[in-house]
């Protein structure tokens, strides 16, 4: 969310909004500007949920690495919770599931994995 709404705050359009409002406000706060523009264009919807939540499984290379596959997971996951749609841990270590075996690097280290006791997604980023 911190990234859309920087985005949004770059764009010169957004800028000019922001400071035709601070001309009429005394002494503005970071935290009242902050808090007009969130309020502006810090908001969701279902669309932007799904949005998100398919971002959780876009194409990703096994040249990247691992890390960048679950640190979008993350990102993915901290933009749900600050707008309201949590993801669940099931559907977090299921998106990463998703990638793996779109990638066929891992197959075998796939069917290891479900051979584990522990299948929750904290054990899958220890596991791969």
């Amino acid at each position: 969310m911190d990234d859309l709404l920087i985005e949004e705050l770059l764009n010169r359009n957004r800028a000019q909004y922001l400071r035709d409002r601070m001309v009429s406000m005394v002494n503005p706060t970071f935290l009242q500007i902050y808090d007009l523009a969130y309020h502006k264009w810090g908001a969701s919807n279902p669309s932007i949920n799904l949005s998100n939540r398919q971002k959780m499984t876009t194409a990703w290379s096994v040249q990247d690495g691992i890390n960048p596959l679950f640190s979008r997971i993350t990102d993915c996951t901290k933009y749900a919770q600050f707008t309201g749609s949590l993801i669940s841990d099931y559907d977090k270590k299921e998106a990463a599931l998703v990638c793996l075996r779109r990638s066929q690097t891992f197959n075998q280290e796939y069917l290891d994995w479900k051979r584990e006791a522990n299948q929750t997604y904290a054990h899958l980023k220890l596991f791969f």
